[in-house]
């Protein structure tokens, strides 16, 4: 069950999913008798981590941090990337909008002058 725990990845998990998958492997562990430390915990989430989180590893890997800031961090990052997901395809969807407005205009502009220059 070590194993399991230690080879865990985030993958398609969210961070709460992750989170508690390795603190009930954990709780397992040390009900079968083999305590496991939350600094271990820690190690453990960070290692399953893929490279959206490489701020935070480095950070939490170069000064001690509890279970509960870590996954705190997590969230907060993992919002803040959504959020600018979101702008992100917001600006595009606006910048589509708009360049597909000037082309309608243009060619409306083009249809008008053809149409007087042909009467």
């Amino acid at each position: 069950m070590r194993h399991t725990l230690y080879s865990l990845k985030k993958v398609n998990l969210s961070i709460k999913e992750y989170v508690y998958k390795v603190q009930n492997l954990s709780d397992n562990l040390t009900i079968g008798g083999s305590f496991v430390f939350k600094q271990e915990q820690v190690s453990v989430i960070l290692a399953g981590l893929s490279i959206e989180f490489e701020s935070i590893q480095v950070f939490a890997s170069a000064a001690p941090v509890s279970l509960d800031l870590l996954t705190e961090m997590l969230l907060d990052c993992k919002a803040r990337q959504l959020a600018l997901l979101i702008e992100g395809l917001c600006q595009a969807n606006l910048a589509f909008h708009q360049y597909a407005s000037d082309n309608s205009s243009k060619q409306l502009a083009e249809s008008n002058r053809y149409s007087q220059e042909h009467r």
